[in-house]
């Protein structure tokens, strides 16, 4: 049985689970606008007094209740933080420390390793695929310095494989070195070359794109064809095209054509695959920290892409703002931004368990 010490330890999370709760009829039965923003003044002082949840997540709830409500526009809420658009970057700046916290990036850059081969130029694309998708969501720079360690563990694992082929002479040793620093530069550069592409292909890939929807709002107001969803449809080709051409010409300039035999030496495969198998074992079966983690990252694509798709109606639909232009036309324009989607998947991170207790 639970006894009296056990159930105490579980107060905050009974407390961020029960003061929603036992607030929501301000919401359901007396539902006008001065009962919602009533709602969240409460539930935002239950937070603070008791701190449950952390008090600066609960000061960014007002980003997240606000439009969901329909009292306020996203933007109309960022604007007394930051601008919209620095809002989700930030946001999802927080989800990528929290998939790096957790080692998801590992686990998912081993296993395409793993998956893809280990001859000469499968591994490269090994690399560069796994680099591309993690610099999609986490800036390019933390991606590059995350991958770094694995390229070092294979580079050094390629090194012994060949130093144990090669005769002990002088000139088989200049050519061993010479071999060496041809590999590390083709894998670094795959890396890098794989990060700067995939921060192309979604709005908060790199900071320069979030800057650009920003000035677009700025000139042109918050109803532009420019999302997370318009981004994506437009950039992906761009950047899968742009991958194949780089994974292409680094194989070709280092390795030679995929006809002939290749220009370096890369030691044996099976030793390279043995050494991605027992790195990825290493990190053992996976936790429920990394489960959670990529269910709230999964989501919140989700939520970025399917807010207003374009193609189809998105959810963004349900949370409309009707206003009325010069000529007396009614226009049509959402409540919900992306802000709000990256700073609920945030306040939910801080919430939500690392592990199971029970």
């Amino acid at each position: 049985m639970m006894g009296e010490g056990s159930f105490l330890q579980f107060w905050k999370t009974a407390t961020t689970v029960l003061a929603p709760i036992l607030l929501c009829p301000l919401v359901f039965y007396v539902g006008t606008s001065e009962a919602k923003c009533g709602f969240l003044i409460l539930l935002m002082a239950v937070f603070w007094v008791t701190d449950a949840v952390p008090l600066p997540v609960t000061a960014l709830l007002p980003v997240v209740l606000l439009p969901l409500f329909g009292i306020m526009t996203t933007d109309e809420v960022c604007v007394t933080y930051l601008k919209e658009s620095n809002m989700m970057f930030i946001g999802s700046l927080i989800v990528a420390i929290s998939v790096e916290k957790c080692l998801l990036h590992q686990r998912i850059a081993l296993k395409a390793l793993i998956t893809i081969g280990t001859s000469p130029r499968m591994l490269m694309l090994g690399l560069m695929l796994p680099t591309m998708f993690l610099s999609m969501w986490i800036s390019n720079t933390a991606t590059t310095s995350m991958m770094v360690p694995i390229v070092e563990a294979i580079v050094s694992e390629l090194d012994e494989e060949i130093s144990s082929q090669i005769a002990d002479c002088e000139k088989a040793r200049k050519k061993q070195e010479k071999n060496k620093q041809k590999i590390r530069v083709m894998l670094f550069l795959a890396v890098a070359y794989a990060a700067n592409n995939g921060g192309v292909g979604t709005l908060t890939g790199t900071g320069p794109n979030l800057v650009f929807k920003g000035m677009i709002g700025t000139l042109f107001g918050s109803q532009t064809p420019v999302n997370f969803a318009s981004w994506m449809l437009f950039a992906m080709p761009t950047v899968l095209v742009n991958l194949l051409l780089c994974w292409l010409w680094l194989q070709i300039y280092f390795i030679g054509m995929p006809w002939k035999k290749s220009a370096i030496n890369f030691g044996k495969k099976d030793a390279i695959k043995s050494l991605l198998v027992k790195k990825y074992q290493d990190l053992g079966p996976m936790t429920f920290q990394q489960m959670a983690v990529l269910g709230h990252f999964v989501v919140l694509i989700l939520l970025w892409f399917f807010r207003e798709p374009r193609f189809m109606p998105g959810w963004g639909d349900l949370f409309l703002e009707e206003t009325t232009d010069l000529c007396g036309n009614v226009k049509h324009s959402q409540f919900v931004d992306d802000a709000t989607s990256s700073i609920f998947i945030v306040f939910l991170l801080f919430v939500f368990p690392s592990e199971l207790l029970f």
